[in-house]
């Protein structure tokens, strides 16, 4: 099962992204522990220092309190469940 997913959905998904500029990282190198710090914990989502990187990139002008600010927002989103953002 998991080969048919991959050779159909992730390798032309991986493809395609990559084809338009995105860099492709494998998900072990992005494990708790490697190095590089990318996470601390498998729950962890949003990757916080690309984020944090790529907001600045983007945003320069930004304050060292909104940026966290953002930060935040993205990491510890409000809503407790799908269904509140429905409302």
């Amino acid at each position: 099962m998991f080969q048919d997913e991959a050779e159909k959905v992730e390798i032309p998904a991986i493809a395609q992204l990559t084809q338009q500029g995105w860099a492709f990282v494998p998900g072990a190198e992005l494990a708790p522990g490697q190095p590089g710090d990318e996470r601390s914990y498998y729950r962890d989502v949003v990757l916080g220092k690309r984020l944090e990187a790529a907001l600045r990139r983007l945003n320069p002008w930004i304050s060292e309190e909104n940026l966290r600010k953002v930060l935040r927002e993205f990491t510890h989103p409000n809503f407790a469940c799908l269904s509140e953002m429905q409302h």
